[in-house]
């Protein structure tokens, strides 16, 4: 369930816009229309409407790209035509098995060669795991160096940016659980990566590789690390560096 979205330099718009679905319940006239939930006051179904070219279609234009930046998929995404910029920035904030996610990111038109990467890579990894037909997806957002740091502080405590971080849904033998008895009903996400593309374009060149290798590479650290492997322990690196080296191998992404 939606509660807000927002959006800045998309299709028609141009400035920030936020489009929430927040109840006020000073009015009581909304009772009726309006879902109850972990101290939210969310309203359950609305109206938009205005005059032409005010922005209804690129306000559902937006949900729908969103959707589908969160699902991996193609989004379409089309910056304001009077910038000069060719970022978009989006964010959605919503209710879900009553529990409240916010995601803010930008999204480069022109670096879709990003996310035709990205895509791969994925593709690659649901197959190798043999959860290509599950109903299972992955999150993945491109930051900067002081939002990753921003982010591993919160959820880490570690005051320091990073190249990659990984927040995993399920436990490691939950997981395995699941896939084995296939007991996916609903779509349902994996977990979230996060990659610093500073950090990738910094270590490709210091590890004499391309940025298509690099970001490959965290994207397939990232969603081991969702599978619930690890490499703290040698043992664990054993296992897990074999299956990341043999994505890159077989999509042929070698160092170069």
């Amino acid at each position: 369930m939606i509660i807000e979205v927002r959006a800045k330099n998309c299709y028609a718009f141009e400035d920030d816009i936020i489009f929430s679905m927040k109840a006020d319940m000073r009015n009581k006239k909304f009772g009726a229309n309006v879902h109850k939930e972990n101290n939210f006051n969310v309203l359950k179904t609305i109206g938009i409407y205005g005059p032409n070219n005010a922005g209804k279609t690129c306000l559902i234009k937006c949900i729908r790209a969103i959707r589908n930046v969160l699902l991996n998929k193609k989004n379409g995404l089309m910056p304001n035509i009077f910038t000069d910029s060719d970022v978009c920035e989006l964010g959605v904030t919503f209710m879900a098995s009553g529990r409240k996610f916010s995601y803010d990111f930008k999204y480069d038109a022109e670096k879709e060669e990003y996310i035709n990467t990205i895509k791969k890579v994925l593709e690659q990894c649901f197959k190798e795991e043999k959860i290509e037909n599950s109903k299972l997806y992955v999150t993945i957002t491109l930051t900067d160096g002081e939002n990753i740091r921003k982010i591993n502080k919160e959820y880490r405590n570690i005051d320091k940016a990073t190249d990659v971080l990984s927040f995993p849904m399920f436990e490691k033998d939950e997981l395995v659980q699941k896939i084995k008895e296939k007991s996916f009903e609903h779509e349902d996400v994996l977990g979230d990566i996060v990659i610093s593309i500073p950090k990738v374009e910094e270590q490709a060149k210091e590890y004499g590789h391309s940025f298509e290798r690099e970001l490959s590479y965290m994207v397939v650290h990232g969603f081991y690390h969702l599978m619930g492997y690890d490499h703290i322990k040698e043992e664990d690196k054993k296992e897990m560096r074999p299956k990341e080296e043999k994505i890159l191998n077989d999509l042929k992404i070698i160092r170069k």
